[in-house]
């Protein structure tokens, strides 16, 4: 009787301590980019993550306003990918660079690193 029940248990998938994990994707990498001079918010920027072999384009949703009035751009990227990145931005014949940035998960996704580059 207890090989059942812990074969029923083992053949049920994955618990994590207990509570459920949503479905929705996490980016590990939220990325804002400013003038360094002026502090003005760069939404056309062009951010990439790399991490070894892997690069990928940072994505930004549409721009959204701010409590105070301004616009707020945050570009996403490291969907559910743990790992050590170096992020690139460049915009307006300009560049900035960071590195060392860690991206760790949970039992369920990846806990979001939030970076502001200026430029």
């Amino acid at each position: 009787m207890r090989f059942f029940i812990l074969a029923a248990l083992l053949s049920s998938g994955p618990v994590a301590c207990g509570h459920a994990c949503s479905t929705e994707e996490e980016f590990g990498l939220h990325v804002s980019v400013v003038n360094g001079q002026t502090g003005a918010v760069l939404c056309t920027a062009v951010v990439t993550a790399t991490d070894g072999s892997y690069s990928e384009t940072l994505r930004t949703l549409d721009p959204l306003s701010s409590a105070d009035g301004g616009t707020q751009c945050v570009f996403f990227g490291a969907g559910e990918r743990a790992g050590t990145y170096t992020v690139d931005a460049t915009a307006e014949g300009r560049e900035s660079r960071v590195t060392g940035i860690e991206v760790t998960r949970n039992d369920c996704h990846v806990i979001p690193r939030e970076i502001t580059l200026k430029l």
